[in-house]
């Protein structure tokens, strides 16, 4: 059987200027391939049964919400109730737990996505309220402000994550030259 572990991880795309999922998949490999149909079997049961089996499943909120959020609009929903599914499975993990980073950083996305920026930036604060040493909780607040035109917010974000020990140094590398650049757009705008 071959047993998947999912993870999301929220990224911005400084090119579509919007928030996409890191989706990231391991696989444990078992001998029959009777579980692997069983697995199948359950999945497909699972995503059909009723959301209140997992009222109190805040990683299964977080996975729907990021797995809501990889899809696009299509003629089974309309772009106004897909935004509105994500936000409600990112909101109802946060109700189960109110701490949880990843389902604040995934609301702020949702938020981002829709259109909804000053509630984007709300969410992102929320999160900085639980962890200010969360490198991708400055991240995320570093595009959201960037994004709003607000440099001084974006700054701010880079000074703090400069600090951080566990940021990757390729991802400081990327928001400063991001940085740069859009001030340099925003410079040639404003002539």
């Amino acid at each position: 059987m071959i047993k998947k572990s999912y993870y999301a991880t929220p990224k911005f795309d400084s090119s579509k200027k919007k928030f996409t999922v890191e989706h990231t998949v391991s696989d444990t490999v078992s001998d029959t391939v009777s579980d692997t149909v069983s697995d199948t079997v359950s999945d497909t049961v699972s995503d059909t049964v009723s959301d209140t089996v997992s009222d109190t499943d805040e990683k299964y909120w977080i996975d729907k919400g990021w797995k809501l959020s990889s899809l696009t609009p299509s003629n089974l929903f309309n772009e106004e109730t897909y935004h509105v599914q994500i936000m409600d499975a990112f909101r109802t993990a946060i109700k189960i737990n109110p701490k949880s980073i990843e389902a604040h950083l995934g609301l702020s996305a949702a938020y981002w996505n829709a259109g909804f920026m000053e509630a984007a930036t709300e969410s992102v604060d929320n999160a900085l309220g639980i962890d200010r040493k969360n490198w991708k909780v400055w991240e995320t607040r570093f595009f959201i402000s960037l994004n709003m035109l607000s440099f001084e917010d974006a700054k701010i974000s880079l000074e703090v994550i400069k600090d951080l020990n566990d940021l990757p140094q390729e991802t400081y590398e990327k928001m400063l030259n991001e940085f740069e650049k859009r001030k340099k757009i925003d410079q040639s705008w404003s002539k």
